[in-house]
């Protein structure tokens, strides 16, 4: 079994090296296209967030902010104090810093196993800056009742989330950390050297994962058999930013685009998916079970904006 997977690897990426040899001027444009939008757009937002998130990772205060913040977390879904916070980073900051402060507070031993793998997908959401001054100032051109769309678009998420805990909590019983352990978790300080270059080896990895899939992005559009709408979608599923803007301009109707654009948003994007892959593997995650429940957060995005245009 592990020789035919090798040997399917290595059929996939000698095909892909003649495919990037014989479309190559397309290839460089969109790799400098996707280094591009990671420079100008990404890394100066997210390296700060990074940066000092570590540094609140490793300090004492992590334990006074999740005591405050922690309200809803504990009555409501029954999990540790710790998983406020994990949600409160990750809807602030955006993509991937939510996966990256499960993964840390697992690693502190904060939160559980099967809390960490329900934060990984629900806490790795696009952050308000991206979602109010991209998606829909510029891709939707700020369509009506933005508020209701703001909304939907974080409260999908939580929906999810809590149907995912009362599943869990029907066929096994959640053991979240107690409250007393709060203060008990140990915080070894990092030095800093560490933290700088954990911060920079992630944008470094969230760089290069949106450049080869800007160069996908460039590739489907040439390619015979696909059409402009279909590769349009392609493109959403695959890096959300330039894919939300190639999908705005397709005549579809509005609710339709409009849904599609908020859940593909949602969904983040096969480009976000293996940006944490790694995150996942290491803390030995199922990434299979994120990407069911990224989709369905996606999906349940799509459908409540849908809902939304038919009731207004």
């Amino acid at each position: 079994m592990t020789a035919i997977k090798n040997q399917i690897q290595m059929f996939f990426l000698l095909a892909l090296i003649i495919f990037l040899i014989i479309f190559a001027p397309q290839a460089a444009t969109g790799a400098k296209n996707g280094l591009l939008l990671w420079f100008n757009n990404v890394l100066p937002v997210l390296f700060p967030f990074s940066f000092l998130l570590q540094i609140i990772m490793s300090a004492d205060t992590l334990a006074g902010i999740s005591r405050h913040a922690g309200f809803l977390t504990r009555r409501l879904l029954h999990l540790s104090p710790f998983c406020s916070f994990c949600i409160l980073a990750g809807f602030l900051c955006g993509f991937p810093m939510g996966a990256v402060t499960t993964s840390q507070a697992l690693e502190n031993k904060q939160i559980t196993r099967d809390e960490a793998q329900l934060l990984s997908a629900v806490c790795n959401h696009a952050s308000p800056m991206f979602l109010t001054g991209y998606i829909l100032h510029q891709v939707l051109s700020d369509p009506p009742f933005q508020h209701c769309l703001i909304l939907i678009f974080y409260i999908s998420p939580f929906l999810w989330l809590w149907i995912r805990c009362c599943m869990l909590h029907h066929f096994h019983r959640l053991s979240p950390l107690a409250e007393s352990n709060l203060l008990s978790v140990s915080h070894s300080t990092i030095p800093f050297r560490k933290i700088l270059l954990n911060s920079s080896e992630l944008m470094l990895r969230i760089g290069v994962c949106m450049m080869f899939f800007a160069i996908f992005q460039e590739l489907i559009h040439i390619l015979p058999f696909i059409s402009h709408s279909a590769a349009a979608v392609l493109a959403l599923l695959l890096e959300i930013t330039s894919g939300t803007s190639a999908l705005s301009t397709l005549p579809w109707p509005e609710e339709i685009k409009t849904s599609l654009i908020m859940g593909g948003t949602a969904f983040g994007g096969l480009c976000i998916a293996f940006q944490t892959y790694p995150l996942l593997h290491a803390k030995k995650l199922s990434f299979i079970q994120y990407m069911a429940d990224k989709s369905a957060v996606g999906i349940i995005t799509a459908a409540l904006v849908w809902l939304l245009y038919q009731i207004i």
